[in-house]
């Protein structure tokens, strides 16, 4: 029978996870709303070191200004409201709410 100790060990060993790529972390985290980077500062001092950096936090900045996107807007249409996104209000693409 295998001792105890032992079968632990390697049960721990399983559940290891593989690291990602600094660079992949950073375009992960760029394209996060702040409340949720906020959150993440707690995840490990390496996070709390990058999010924290003011070359990541110009680089979010610069990121979002450019992604117009993720913002929907309820707009009055007639009798109903439509939905779109920031960006498609250049394209006049929107939908029923």
């Amino acid at each position: 029978m295998e001792p105890k100790a032992s079968h632990q060990h390697r049960k721990r060993r399983k559940l290891t996870i593989p690291t990602l790529p600094d660079e992949l972390i950073t375009a992960i985290l760029e394209r996060l709303l702040v409340k949720y980077l906020l959150q993440f500062k707690c995840v490990s001092k390496n996070w709390f070191a990058l999010i924290s950096s003011p070359g990541f936090v110009k680089d979010h900045l610069s990121f979002s200004a450019k992604d117009y996107t993720h913002y929907i807007s309820l707009l009055p249409f007639r009798d109903s409201m439509k939905y779109c996104s920031v960006g498609s209000l250049f394209h006049d693409n929107y939908g029923d709410t």
